[in-house]
């Protein structure tokens, strides 16, 4: 509870101290000090010391200095217990994006996929997560989009009933994206849940909500008889909070994934 309220306080302070909040905290201690100063002339005319100034002075500074961060940390902590009014969901024509993770099951979604971003004009790099069974598959998407893009081996997820590999395999993919020389923003990536198991998709749909990262999938085209004959365009899933945004993950009760640490490694590429 204390290392949680710890993180709360921190955040308030970058909150309240950043160059835009600045503005803001001048004002609000001008519109203090005149407060405070109201007060001194009541203290000179009821005690009639001069040492009431000296006090006044260092209870508004201890005020605005230590009690505004906490005042704002107690803000966070409720929000972030707060229970939202509940969660939208919308569907939409995904946007374009540098990055593109696949889980791989069948080949004709995973290039339908790459195929309409590529279309998009923006897609650099595509990441391929499979499993044993279907590394093959893996293989020969990676062969055919190699010289469109840069794909790198695929990666083998030995435990497919386990979402928890997932999700670390996939954290790390944005996280290792975002340092140079990439530099990219979450923003930047979409990731596709449409392939292996239901472990996968729900591995990669935790990582991703908790997170505010874009999913999407990519639905089969079915004839009269309900076989499949193809795959349509994919779909992005937008998700937002009624209410208020929803908080960091670590405000929303998430724990943090296994090993954490910035030399976590993705698995051995096939």
């Amino acid at each position: 509870m204390k290392n949680n309220f710890n993180s709360y306080f921190k955040r308030a302070f970058k909150i309240a101290y950043n160059v835009e909040n600045i503005l803001p905290l001048i004002c609000s201690s001008l519109v203090l000090t005149f407060f405070f100063g109201l007060i001194q002339e009541l203290i000179k005319k009821r005690i009639g010391t001069s040492e009431s100034s000296l006090l006044i002075l260092l209870f508004s500074t201890f005020f605005i200095a230590i009690l505004a961060p906490f005042a704002i940390a107690l803000g966070l902590r409720h929000t972030a217990k707060a229970k939202p009014d509940r969660l939208l969901a919308s569907k939409d024509k995904p946007l374009p994006r540098k990055g593109l993770i696949l889980l791989v099951s069948n080949e004709k979604p995973c290039q339908v996929a790459i195929d309409f971003h590529l279309q998009q004009g923006k897609l650099k790099q595509c990441w391929l997560i499979c499993s044993i069974e279907s590394l093959a598959t893996a293989q020969a998407i990676q062969s055919f989009n190699k010289d469109r893009i840069v794909i790198d081996n695929p990666i083998v997820i030995n435990d497919v009933n386990d979402p928890i590999s997932f999700m670390n395999v996939i954290d790390l993919i944005y996280t290792n994206a975002a340092k140079p020389p990439e530099k990219w923003q979450e923003s930047d990536i979409i990731s596709e849940y449409t392939g292996m198991t239901a472990h996968g998709s729900v591995g990669m749909a935790l990582v991703c909500n908790a997170n505010n990262r874009s999913l999407q999938y990519t639905p089969a085209v079915r004839d009269n008889t309900g076989k499949v004959i193809g795959s349509a365009e994919p779909i992005e899933i937008k998700l937002k909070y009624s209410g208020f945004p929803p908080p960091e993950s670590v405000d929303r009760g998430i724990a943090p994934l296994q090993n954490p640490s910035a030399d976590r490694k993705l698995p051995p590429q096939a």
